[in-house]
């Protein structure tokens, strides 16, 4: 991000989820120019830990020209507890249903700024990362392929920008 013009604002999230020895690392530069006053910038690096041996890095880069910018980052790293998958599975849901619950409220203030269609395309998608492991290869083709041409279908029928602007 940067802020070339005065009185300019930007946040950043970034939300990341590991499991089975994933790595995941956020490498983001945020610049101030030099006459670029009252500038105000926040970055929040949030990630999931599904497993012991998953990784997350998070590698903030500032560079600040301006003395009154107001440049601030955060990171959080959680693992989900087996406490919280208890407490889940206690009221019915199975180790996967549970699962899933905590994922989908991790992403859930990304995903409630989607339109409806992609929040539910994401939220199947999330299932469908959880379910690999349990079918073969063959069958993973067939749903991704699936899935594939409905969100080719979904983009295909929404406007783009240009178009929505135009209309308006």
């Amino acid at each position: 991000m940067v802020h070339a013009a005065p009185e300019t604002t930007s946040k950043i999230v970034s939300k990341s989820i590991s499991k089975d020895g994933g790595r995941t690392s956020y490498r983001g530069l945020v610049r101030v120019e030099d006459d670029a006053y009252g500038c105000k910038s926040h970055v929040q690096c949030d990630a999931l830990i599904l497993d012991e041996d998953s990784v997350s890095k998070t590698l903030p880069y500032m560079e600040v020209g301006e003395r009154d910018a107001q440049i601030g980052h955060e990171a959080t790293v959680s693992k989900i507890a087996d406490e919280q998958i208890f407490y889940l599975m206690s009221r019915g849901l199975s180790e996967e249903q549970a699962m899933g619950m905590v994922v989908n409220g991790f992403i859930e203030p990304i995903t409630r700024t989607l339109p409806m269609e992609y929040a539910v395309e994401w939220s199947r998608l999330i299932e469908f990362a959880q379910e690999i492991n349990r079918h073969s290869l063959t069958e993973i083709i067939a749903e991704l392929d699936a899935a594939k041409a409905e969100i080719v279908a979904i983009l295909g029928s929404a406007p783009t920008t240009a178009q929505a602007n135009t209309s308006s």
